[in-house]
């Protein structure tokens, strides 16, 4: 009886006769090494990716509570912007926990600061120029925390580059 060889059975012998190359040791642990270190990147990159994405949702979340609330107390202590004085607006943001102020529409924006957050409320004209009411007020706890970990993802970012490239080097 004649043997008939598939194409199979041919690849398997062919595969079992040919030398194979060994892998070093010190070549395989460089190379796990790399791959650790590329997931431990890729993963830190999308940390910091879903981190932004959280502290924007956060603020505008707080933000939010704030505007809330301080249309509440619009509703309670109603006044006509005219007779709104300093007394009042500190009242107001007492109530609220955050400074307001009466500023008029081309009054500049106050500097971004990660920790103060702030909006404005159209009151409408008043006697002369149309009114706004700035309402600022600190990020809650929780925001700074985040902002801090976005600080420490981003350093270790960078040690986690800086081992890759060294690395590659030695």
């Amino acid at each position: 009886m004649s043997k008939v060889l598939t194409w199979a059975d041919w690849c398997h012998r062919f595969a079992a006769r040919a030398p194979r190359p060994r892998m070093h040791s010190l070549t395989r642990l460089i190379g796990y090494s790399l791959l650790l270190l590329l997931v431990f990147l890729a993963a830190t990159v999308g940390a910091q990716g879903w981190l932004r994405q959280q502290t924007q949702r956060l603020r505008a979340e707080a933000i939010e509570a704030k505007r809330a609330q301080f249309e509440a107390v619009l509703q309670v202590l109603a006044r006509p912007v005219a007779l709104w004085d300093d007394a009042y607006q500190r009242e107001l943001g007492e109530m609220i926990g955050a400074t307001v102020t009466l500023q008029t529409q081309d009054a500049p924006v106050p500097p971004r600061d990660s920790a103060l957050l702030f909006f404005e409320r159209d009151l409408g004209h008043g006697s002369t120029a149309p009114h706004i009411a700035r309402v600022s007020f600190t990020a809650p706890p929780t925001a700074r925390l985040l902002a801090t970990y976005q600080q420490v993802t981003v350093g270790l970012l960078l040690f986690g580059a800086a081992l890759l490239i060294a690395g590659a080097f030695f």
